[in-house]
């Protein structure tokens, strides 16, 4: 969870802005050793810089336009990125 704690807070903190769509499995379960924490999701809602989901349909966004890069991973380690 540390690593997608950082992964987030930097994509909040990077310029120039960077919107995202983070989906992950149960993200708004909030609070618990694996889920993200509360005050982070908060974080990211209030930024108006990204979203966090439990799903996202990939091959939509992937057609974007405005699709720059998209990181696909497991259990917390990158294993493909487009």
């Amino acid at each position: 969870m540390e690593l997608i704690t950082h992964l987030l807070e930097s994509l909040l903190e990077v310029e120039p802005i960077v919107p995202f769509i983070f989906a992950t499995p149960a993200p708004v379960s909030r609070e618990g050793d694996t889920k993200i924490p509360d005050e982070l999701i908060k974080k990211v809602e209030e930024s108006g810089r990204g979203i966090i989901t439990g799903w996202a349909p990939q091959v939509r966004i992937l057609q974007h336009e405005a699709t720059g890069m998209m990181l696909v991973s497991a259990d917390g380690r990158i294993v493909g990125s487009s």
